[in-house]
């Protein structure tokens, strides 16, 4: 394993109400403000690289509203308030930081700067396109106790050759998850494809990243079945499934979504999926919420409605991306914010 020399942050955040533009400049001002101070005490061939805490931002379609990728070299970076100015937004915002160990060896390409290029016009790169795609995953512990990181790598380095000629970054996490996988493309079809064929994989098929015979020996399952026959055992612990459990999120790049489209000449009308939202909405809020969700063509006129529980279900027709932007808007002028957002992309 070869540790490079920076390692790549994730931040989750939920806006506050009515202000989520005004929200996300005021985080890259955190981002900017701490390459500022640190530069003023290093020396000028100590500067930071200019990739560097240049976050990449994306609307998300779950619990968060935003996601800020970005490189830093300093884990104390990652362990900051991401909320430091909740005054200034009269509420606050709840977030989460993830951070782990990048290793070049996954890059997405065999240019060990590829990660770097990503990041350097601190904006997305042309070439991978509006979407993106986080995935958490967790490797099941009966595999993983006895062989540990030496697993992971062999894992993540197959998933590195079912991606090959994609844009991602994968890196193991410190968080519950022992591997992040980020995705950017232009087909959300696709990269939650992807996932799907991931969530498959058996301990068989990562054989050619590791030794077969040692990952088995070494693991729980193969201590907890005791004394029998040994081919036996062997096939079955192979067969088990590397991962137990998974969350994705989806988003497309901020700027893009908030600019302001002509809906006719708007190429996320491409981009059809089927969805449901569930809203929690604050007491009193409800009425007015229904109302100008039902004067919405694009909505089934059908939403189901629990005031016990004060939420909302919102079923979409098969529409695009654009359908989802009312929502959005409405979550600051009617008490609500997103509390769950299922989507299933088209082809």
């Amino acid at each position: 394993m070869s540790v490079h020399n920076f390692a790549i942050q994730i931040a989750f955040a939920t806006f506050p109400a009515n202000d989520a533009k005004g929200f996300v400049k005021d985080k890259y001002k955190l981002f900017s403000d701490y390459v500022k101070r640190t530069n003023e005490c290093l020396p000028m061939k100590d500067q930071l690289s200019p990739w560097l805490y240049k976050p990449l931002t994306y609307h998300l379609f779950s619990p968060f509203d935003v996601v800020f990728i970005s490189l830093v070299d300093n884990y104390k970076f990652c362990q900051r308030v991401f909320d430091p100015n909740s005054e200034k937004f009269n509420e606050s915002s709840s977030y989460q930081v993830i951070t782990g160990i990048f290793d070049i060896e996954t890059c997405s390409t065999e240019d060990q700067n590829c990660i770097q290029k990503i990041f350097a016009e601190g904006k997305v790169n042309d070439s991978l396109k509006d979407f993106v795609h986080i995935t958490h995953f967790k490797v099941n512990n009966g595999l993983l106790i006895g062989n540990g990181q030496l697993m992971i790598h062999a894992v993540i380095l197959k998933i590195k050759e079912q991606l090959k000629g994609a844009h991602f970054m994968i890196f193991k996490s410190f968080s519950w998850s022992e591997i992040v996988l980020i995705q950017f493309g232009q087909d959300f079809g696709v990269l939650q494809k992807n996932i799907v064929d991931i969530r498959e994989y058996k301990l068989k098929h990562i054989s050619q990243h590791y030794e077969l015979g040692t990952l088995i020996n070494q693991s729980l399952y193969h201590f907890f079945m005791g004394d029998g026959d040994f081919a036996e055992k062997e096939r079955s612990i192979e067969d088990c499934n590397i991962f137990v459990d998974s969350h994705s999120y989806n988003g497309v790049e901020f700027g893009k979504f908030n600019a302001k489209y002509n809906e006719n000449d708007c190429e996320y009308n491409q981009v059809n999926f089927k969805s449901s939202i569930e809203l929690q909405v604050k007491p009193g809020h409800m009425g007015y919420l229904v109302q100008t969700l039902n004067s919405k063509k694009i909505y089934l006129t059908q939403i189901s409605l629990n005031l016990k529980m004060e939420k909302l279900i919102i079923y979409l027709k098969k529409s695009n991306i654009l359908s989802l932007s009312p929502i959005i808007e409405l979550t600051g002028r009617c008490g609500c914010h997103i509390a769950n957002c299922d989507i299933t992309f088209a082809k």
